[in-house]
């Protein structure tokens, strides 16, 4: 298969590598969507090495055995190597998990690590199955776009009597417009970026502000 790599800051590679093979309840997924997170970051200093990407969206390619997936799913990759058996991981918080699985000791130095490859290699229980209707692109968005703030207004219980304020509308802040307008909450929002603005206007926000000595007292005013 191929997959990207960083080479050094500002340069990076296609190349070509073994694909992963699918080993007890850990299966293939042809990777269809791999959004860009801290990725970039890496590729402009040079630093992210060969195992780039850390969420995705795809097709289950092969399994070793019957589990809770099967060829053919269309799947989100979650994050992570998480044990699935420590109170954490049984609660739902296995991204806190202590036990994080060792990829290259259980693979014995195999491929599959990478979202941004055409094949990775997952627990199957960390693949949750796509919705009929629900695109892979949209899909996709299920970890670290939307993901974040649904978990933390669903923990604050955050409905229609309830103003948020999001500083910054990066794909995180974005999301979290979109949660926020969902659960039917007011939405006040500040970013410096004319386009993000823009965005956050289209998905719901009442009003962007640029960060400045007025925006506090502004905000006061409207809440």
């Amino acid at each position: 298969m191929k997959k990207a790599v960083i080479e050094s800051a500002g340069r990076a590679a296609v190349i070509d590598v073994p694909d992963p093979e699918p080993r007890q309840n850990w299966v293939v997924v042809e990777v269809k969507v791999a959004p860009m997170c801290t990725e970039y970051k890496g590729f402009v200093s040079g630093a992210g090495g060969s195992n780039l990407g850390h969420e995705a969206s795809g097709v289950v390619a092969a399994v070793a055995q019957p589990g809770r997936v099967q060829v053919g799913d269309r799947v989100v990759v979650m994050p992570q190597y998480p044990c699935g058996r420590c109170d954490l991981c049984v609660s739902g918080e296995y991204i806190h998990c202590e036990s994080i699985v060792d990829f290259s000791s259980f693979t014995e130095g195999g491929e599959g690590r990478a979202t941004m490859a055409q094949y990775l290699l997952k627990h199957d229980w960390l693949l949750p199955v796509i919705p009929e209707g629900v695109s892979l692109e949209h899909g996709a968005m299920a970890c670290c776009g939307l993901g974040p703030s649904f978990g933390a207004f669903e923990g604050m219980g955050v409905d229609a009597f309830h103003t948020v304020l999001i500083t910054g509308l990066g794909p995180v802040g974005l999301g979290a417009v979109i949660n926020a307008r969902h659960r039917g909450a007011r939405v006040l929002a500040v970013d410096s970026n004319p386009w993000r603005a823009a965005r956050a206007l289209e998905l719901g926000a009442e009003e962007v502000f640029a960060p400045g000595e007025q925006v506090l007292t502004e905000l006061r005013h409207r809440t």
